[in-house]
C-alpha cells in the first residue's frame, strides 16, 4: 500500500504494520498486519519461533519449537515438563517399559487387555502356561510331564478335580482313571483297570466267588451269622427251614423235624417237641402233657332259686379272680338258646378252685333245667393255664325242698283321709319262703273293680312287701268310698295267690265360693246404672285347686227374710247377676240392706256345694229441688232472686227445718266472684247446732258479659243417724242488656229436633248455646224468619220434660240477650198399625208401571201422617225417594233385586218409624226391544225424572250380548237434551240428572269416555244454577240428606285434574242451590232430617273446593263468599 507517497508491506513494515502509520515499537515485529512482541514467538502456535511458522494440529509451540507433547520426553504433557524415565506415554511419563502391563516395551502396549501379563517385554498368558505356570518367575510343568491347570501343576490322568482337562470335576464316588471320570465297585470296573470274569463277584475293589457260607447271594450274605447254611444261594436254617437235605421243605405247623423227618408235636411220644413222651394217664393238649378240668355239674341251693353253683373236676385258675371276689356271671356262663339278659343280674364268685358260686337277684327268669356253658377259655385248669375246662356244659337242677302254693296276709288301716297316704304290708309264710323269688303284683281297686293303680297314686318298696298309697291321686277320692289293695304272689315256678284289704276313704274336697265384688251399693234410679256381680267357685281339696271338668251351676236368691225380693228386677245367668236400680213403686225400703246368697254345686257331684253372702245396700231416692231451670241470663245492673227447695222422696212432708241450705258462688271458667253479693250470707262456722240457712238468695253486683255459676249445698237428717246431701248449680250469665229476666220460649222434644210455639224478632242472629241438661253437640239452632227452630244432628232422646236450653242471640245493634228454651213434655205420637202391601210376585219389566197398592198407616191418638217410600238400587246403592202416599206407581225402576222400604212422618215432619220392609222386587230390562229405548227417550221432555231414571238403568244393565243402542248412545241421547235448556229442572228432575251421571261413572264404557263424563258435569252445573235462582219454586228435597248421590258422583272426580275446575263449578252450584234457596225463603224447612242434609250437603262441596281451588283462581272468591253465607245460614256448632 502507498504510505506517504511511498510503497510499503502492510503485513511485515514496522513502520506501517496493518495500516499507514502504524509503526511497531522496540522488541516487536509485524506479523501478518500485526504487531507481535519477540518473547511471544516462544510459545505462540501461529509464529513459533519466527513471525508465519505456525504449529500442526496435534503440536505445541515449546521455546520457539513445534513438539508433540503426548511423546515428547522434554515436554511431556506440557512444555518444558521433562521426564526423567524411559519415555513419555500419552502425556506421561512411565519410569520403566519392563514388565509394565499396560507399557509392555513400548507405549500403550497394554498385556491386560487380552488377559496376559508382561514377563520383561513380552505379553505372555500365565494361565494353564505349561512353561510358566501361573507367574512369570513360575514352574515349568511340561519339565516334569505335568499340565498347568490354574496355577499349579496336575496329573490330567489321576485327578479328580482335572480329569482329562482342567477344570474337568469328577462327581462325587466317581474315581479318575487313565483322564476319565469312572464309577467302580461293579464288576465291569471293580478298580481301576479291573475287570471280574463270569462267575466273580467284585467285592471290596477284589473280584471273588459267591455261594459260599459267609458269601451266600452276595458279598455280605453271611449265613454264619444265624447258624444257617447256603443252599443254592439262600440262607437256611437245618430244622427249620428244612427238614434233611436243605432242598427240602420246612415242616408244616404242628410238626417238627425229628431225625430228619417230619412228625406230629402234639402225640404223648413228642407233646410239644421231639423226643418229649407223656407219661401215665396224661395226654398231649396243645404241646404240653396233663389231664384236663370239666364241669362235673350245675344246680339250684336247696329251697331257693336265688342262690345256684357250678362245680368243677379239680382246680381252675378261677378266672384270674381272687378267692370269693364278686364278677357278673356273664363273663364266664352263658344259658343255652335264651338271651344274654338272662343272666343281667347275676353275681358269681368262686368259693374254692372247684366251686363256683351264682347270687341272682329276685326278678332273675333263671330256672331249673335251663343248661348253662362254661364259655371257652374263660376259665382253665390251674395246672394247665392255657387248657380250658371240658367238657363246660351243665343242666340246671332244681333246688330240693319246693313248696305249693304262697300263704300271704295283707295288713293296713281299715280308713283313712282322702288327702292322706296309707301302706299297705305284706306278709309271706315261711314255707312259702322256699320258693321265692317270684313275681309280686300290687294294686288299687274301687268297689267297681276298675283298677285305679298308677305310678301316681301307688309305690312299691324294694323288698315288693310295702305298698303306699297316695290317696289324694285316686279317682273319685274327694268324695269318700271304699277301695281295695290287692297283692298277687306268682312264685318262680308258677303257683299264685292274691289277697285283698279294704280302706275306706273320708272326703276333704270343700267348694269355695266368691264374688266380686263382694258387696254392692246400687245406683239410684236417677242415675240408671246397672251393678254387675260375678261368683266364681273353686274345688279345693288337699289345700290344693282341684281340677272340675264339669263346671258348676249357680243359684241366686234374695234370704233378707223381709218377704221382699230384690231379684224380681235384676237378670241372672249363671255366675253372672245384674242388679238393676230399685223402681220407685217397689215396697223394698229406701236405704235398707239386703242379704243375697249364691249357692253353687258342682256338676261332677252334687253334694259338694258351697255358699256365699252378699250384702246389697239400697239407696235413698237423690235429693230433689222445686226449681227445674239452671240456667238464667239477667242484667247486669239487675238483683237476681232464686229460690231452691229441697225435698226428699223417701222422706215425704218432711219438714223444711229440717234442711240446712249453704249458697256459694264462683266464675263459670274458674276463680272467686268479686263483687257480688249473696243476701242469704254465709256463717262464720260450720257448726251444726247453728239456725239453718234459707232456700232463698239474692244476688246482686255482677259484672256485664260475665258467666257465674251459684251453687248450693242442702244437709238433711229425715232420722237420728242419717245423714243426706245433695247440690244443685245454676249458670246465671249477666247481660248487657236491660233485662230484669230472660226471655222465655217453650218447645216441646220430638225425636228429630224442637218444635217452638210463638215467634221472635226476625233481625235476631243465633251466636251460641248452651245447657247442663242436653247434649248441644246434638242440637242445629237456626231462626228463619222469626221461627226458632231447634234440630239434632242424630235422633234425639224424648226428654220427660224440665231441660232447659240456654240459646244467645245477637241484635243489629251488636247487642247479646239470651232466650231459655223450656223443653215441655213430648207428645206421645206412635204407631198403631204399619198397614200392608201387595207387591208383584213375578219379576216385571223395569220400563212397566208398578202398583203396589197398601192399605193406610195408623198412628195413635188419630194423628195423620205422611209416607215416603224409597228404593234402594244394588248397582249405585243409595236411596231414591218416592214422595207419595198410599197408592204408590213406581216408573223405571233400577235393576236388579230392587228393596222398597217406607218411612213415617207426622204433618209436623216429625218421623215416627224408619225403614219400614215392603218388599224386594226383581226387575229387568233384557227383553227391551231398541225401538223401545228410542221411544222411552223421547219422554224425557214430559217425564225427565222417569226417563233419565230409565237411562240410568240402562246403563246398569249387564247384558251378555252387546246394546242395541249403545250405551255411550244412550248417554249422549240423555245429555243433549238436559243441555239443550229445555229441561224444566225441579228437584226430581236434579235427582235424575245425578243418577244419570253416576250411572255414567259405573258403566266401563261411558266412565271412559272423557268427553261424555265432561258433558255429565256440564249438566249438573245446569241443575244446580237452575235450582238456585230465586223464583223458580224449586224443591230441594232429596239433595239435601246427608246421603244424598251428589256426594258419590263428585268424589269420583277430584284426582282427575283436567275436570277439577267442573267439579269445582259442580260443587259451588250446589251450595248456591241450597244457601239461596234457604236465604230466598223458597226451599220450606219442614223437617228436621231435611235441614240437617242441608248442614251435610254443604260439607261435601266445601271439602271438594278446597282439594280443587287454589288461591287466586277464578271460583275462589265464589267459594268464600258462599262459606261466608253457609255460616250466617246455618249455625252448625
Amino acid at each position: 500500500d502507498c504510505c506517504g507517497g511511498s510503497c510499503f508491506n502492510l503485513t511485515s513494515s514496522e513502520e506501517h504494520c496493518g495500516v499507514c502509520g502504524t509503526v511497531c515499537t522496540a522488541g516487536q515485529e509485524c506479523c501478518g498486519g500485526t504487531c507481535v512482541a519477540l518473547a511471544d514467538f516462544d510459545d505462540d502456535n501461529l509464529n513459533c519461533g519466527q513471525c508465519g511458522r505456525a504449529c500442526a494440529t496435534d503440536t505445541e509451540c515449546c521455546g520457539g519449537e513445534c513438539v508433540d507433547l503426548n511423546s515428547a520426553s522434554d515436554h511431556c504433557g506440557a512444555c518444558n515438563a521433562a521426564c526423567m524415565g524411559d519415555a513419555c506415554c500419552t502425556g506421561v511419563c512411565v519410569t520403566s517399559l519392563v514388565d509394565n502391563d499396560q507399557h509392555c516395551a513400548a507405549c500403550n502396549l497394554n498385556c491386560t487387555a487380552t488377559g496376559r501379563e508382561c514377563c520383561t517385554d513380552t505379553c505372555v498368558d500365565l494361565v494353564n502356561n505349561d512353561a510358566r505356570c501361573g507367574a512369570c518367575d513360575g514352574p515349568n510343568c511340561a519339565a516334569s510331564g505335568l499340565s498347568c491347570c490354574g496355577s499349579g501343576c496336575v496329573d490330567l490322568q489321576t485327578s479328580e478335580l482335572h480329569c482329562g482337562s482342567c477344570d474337568t470335576d469328577c462327581t462325587p464316588g466317581e474315581t479318575c482313571c487313565s483322564g476319565t471320570c469312572t464309577t467302580l465297585g461293579t464288576n465291569a470296573n471293580c478298580a481301576c483297570g479291573l475287570s471280574c470274569t463270569a462267575g466273580q463277584q467284585c467285592c471290596n475293589s477284589q473280584c471273588v466267588a459267591l455261594g459260599t457260607d459267609t458269601r451266600c447271594s452276595s458279598c455280605g450274605d453271611d449265613c454264619t451269622a444265624s447258624g444257617a447254611v447256603c443252599c443254592g444261594g439262600v440262607c437256611k436254617r437245618p430244622a427249620v427251614d428244612f427238614c434233611g437235605a436243605c432242598n427240602q421243605p420246612a415242616c408244616a405247623a404242628g410238626q417238627g423235624c425229628c431225625n430228619d423227618a417230619c412228625v406230629a408235636l402234639n402225640t404223648v411220644q413228642n407233646c410239644g417237641a421231639c423226643g418229649v413222651s407223656c407219661s401215665g394217664q396224661q395226654q398231649c393238649f396243645d404241646g404240653v402233657c396233663g389231664l384236663p378240668e370239666a364241669v362235673t355239674g350245675c344246680g339250684f341251693e336247696p329251697s331257693t332259686l336265688r342262690r345256684a353253683f357250678v362245680t368243677f373236676s379239680g382246680d381252675t385258675d378261677m378266672h384270674g379272680k381272687a378267692l370269693l371276689q364278686s364278677f357278673p356271671c356273664a363273663e364266664v356262663l352263658s344259658v343255652v338258646g335264651q338271651p344274654a339278659s338272662l343272666l343281667t343280674d347275676c353275681t358269681a364268685k368262686f368259693e374254692s378252685k372247684a366251686r363256683l358260686s351264682l347270687l341272682l337277684a329276685a326278678t332273675s327268669a333263671l330256672r331249673p333245667d335251663h343248661q348253662l356253658t362254661v364259655t371257652s377259655g374263660t376259665v382253665h385248669s390251674a395246672q394247665f393255664p392255657d387248657i380250658s375246662v371240658q367238657p363246660a356244659q351243665c343242666t340246671l337242677s332244681a333246688p330240693s325242698g319246693a313248696g305249693a302254693a304262697p300263704q300271704l296276709t295283707l295288713s293296713g288301716p281299715a280308713d283313712a283321709n282322702a288327702c292322706s297316704s296309707f301302706a299297705v304290708l305284706a306278709t309271706v309264710s315261711e314255707e312259702s319262703l322256699l320258693y321265692l323269688p317270684g313275681t309280686y303284683r300290687w294294686q288299687v281297686l274301687n268297689n267297681a273293680g276298675t283298677d285305679l293303680t298308677s305310678a301316681a297314686t301307688l309305690s312299691v318298696s324294694a323288698s315288693s312287701l310295702q305298698a303306699t298309697v297316695q290317696a289324694a291321686a285316686l279317682p273319685g277320692s274327694s268324695t269318700g268310698g271304699t277301695y281295695r289293695v290287692r297283692l298277687t304272689v306268682t312264685s318262680a315256678l308258677g303257683q299264685s295267690a292274691s289277697v285283698e284289704h279294704p280302706v275306706a276313704l273320708t272326703s276333704d274336697a270343700v267348694l269355695l265360693v266368691y264374688a266380686s265384688p263382694p258387696s254392692v251399693q246400687l245406683s239410684t234410679v236417677a242415675e240408671a246404672r246397672n251393678i254387675e256381680v260375678l261368683a266364681a267357685a273353686t274345688l279345693v281339696q288337699c289345700d290344693s285347686d282341684m281340677a272340675n271338668p264339669k263346671g258348676y251351676t249357680y243359684a241366686w236368691t234374695d234370704i233378707t227374710g223381709d218377704g221382699n225380693d230384690l231379684l224380681a228386677s235384676a237378670v241372672a245367668t249363671a255366675a253372672r247377676l245384674v242388679l238393676r236400680p230399685v223402681p220407685t213403686d217397689s215396697p223394698i225400703p229406701a236405704g235398707s240392706q239386703r242379704q243375697l246368697q249364691v249357692t253353687v254345686t258342682s256338676t261332677m257331684d252334687s253334694a259338694l256345694r258351697g255358699t256365699l253372702l252378699v250384702p246389697v245396700q239400697v239407696p235413698f231416692s237423690p235429693m230433689q229441688f222445686s226449681n227445674v231451670q239452671t240456667q238464667f241470663v239477667v242484667g247486669s245492673g239487675a238483683a237476681f232472686e232464686l229460690t231452691s227447695q229441697a225435698s226428699l222422696p223417701d222422706f215425704p212432708g218432711l219438714a223444711q227445718n229440717l234442711f240446712d241450705y249453704q249458697w256459694s258462688c264462683k266464675l263459670k271458667s274458674g276463680g272467686s266472684c268479686a263483687g257480688v253479693q249473696l243476701s242469704a250470707g254465709l256463717p262464720a262456722a260450720q257448726d251444726r247446732r247453728r239456725a239453718p240457712g234459707t232456700s232463698a238468695v239474692t244476688m246482686t253486683g255482677m259484672q256485664a258479659e260475665q258467666d257465674y255459676q251459684l251453687q248450693v249445698a242442702v244437709r238433711a237428717t229425715p232420722m237420728d243417724g242419717l245423714l243426706i246431701e245433695g247440690t244443685r248449680s245454676y249458670e246465671v250469665q249477666a247481660s248487657a242488656l236491660t233485662l230484669d229476666q230472660p226471655i222465655s220460649v217453650e218447645v216441646t222434644p220430638t225425636p228429630w229436633g224442637y218444635l217452638a210455639e210463638g215467634e221472635l224478632p226476625e233481625e235476631l242472629v243465633v251466636v251460641d248455646v248452651s245447657s247442663s241438661t242436653v247434649d248441644t253437640d246434638n242440637l242445629l239452632i237456626t231462626l228463619v224468619n222469626g221461627q226458632l227452630v231447634i234440630e239434632c244432628r242424630e235422633q234425639c232422646e224424648t226428654s220427660a220434660g224440665g231441660d232447659v236450653i240456654l240459646v244467645v242471640v245477637e241484635q243489629p245493634d251488636g247487642t247479646r240477650a239470651t232466650i231459655a228454651v223450656t223443653v215441655n213434655q213430648a207428645p206421645p205420637v206412635q204407631l198403631v198399625s204399619t198397614g200392608s202391601c201387595n207387591c208383584p210376585t213375578q219379576p216385571v219389566s223395569s220400563l212397566e208401571e208398578v202398583d203396589i197398592p197398601c192399605t193406610p198407616i195408623e198412628a195413635s191418638d188419630g194423628a195423620e201422617v205422611t209416607v215416603v217410600f224409597h228404593i234402594r238400587s244394588p248397582q249405585s246403592g243409595y236411596v231414591t225417594n218416592y214422595l207419595l202416599n198410599q197408592d204408590q206407581y213406581f216408573f223405571a225402576l233400577p235393576i236388579g233385586a230392587v228393596e222398597v222400604t217406607r218411612d213415617v212422618f207426622t204433618l209436623d215432619g216429625i218421623l215416627i218409624a224408619k225403614d219400614l220392609y215392603v218388599c224386594t222386587i226383581q226387575t229387568s230390562i233384557e227383553e227391551v226391544a231398541p225401538d223401545e229405548v228410542i221411544d222411552f227417550l223421547d219422554r224425557v221432555q214430559e217425564d225427565p225424572f222417569t226417563t233419565l231414571n230409565f237411562v240410568t238403568s240402562y246403563l246398569a244393565w249387564d247384558s251378555d250380548q252387546p246394546k242395541d243402542p249403545s250405551a255411550a248412545e244412550v248417554a249422549q241421547y240423555a245429555l243433549d237434551v238436559l243441555n239443550s235448556g229445555q229441561v224444566d229442572f225441579t228437584a226430581p228432575a236434579v235427582l235424575s240428572a245425578i243418577s244419570l251421571v253416576d250411572g255414567m261413572r259405573n258403566d266401563p264404557e261411558v266412565s271412559t269416555n272423557a268427553n261424555l263424563m265432561s258433558q255429565g258435569l256440564d249438566a249438573l252445573e245446569k241443575a244446580f244454577a237452575a235450582v238456585s235462582l230465586p223464583g223458580n219454586g224449586a224443591s230441594i228435597v232429596g239433595l239435601d240428606t246427608a246421603s244424598n248421590p251428589i256426594q258419590s258422583v263428585l268424589e269420583s272426580f277430584p284426582d282427575d285434574a283436567s275436570m277439577s275446575g267442573q267439579v269445582s263449578a259442580v260443587a259451588l252450584q250446589m251450595q248456591a242451590a241450597i244457601l239461596g234457596q234457604v236465604r230466598c225463603g223458597q226451599q220450606p224447612i219442614t223437617t228436621a232430617r231435611s235441614r240437617f242434609g242441608l248442614a251435610a250437603s254443604l260439607g261435601r262441596p266445601q271439602s271438594l273446593l278446597s282439594q280443587n281451588l287454589t288461591s287466586g283462581s277464578a271460583n275462589s272468591s265464589a267459594f268464600f263468599q258462599i262459606s261466608a253465607q253457609a255460616a250466617l245460614t246455618l249455625s252448625d256448632r
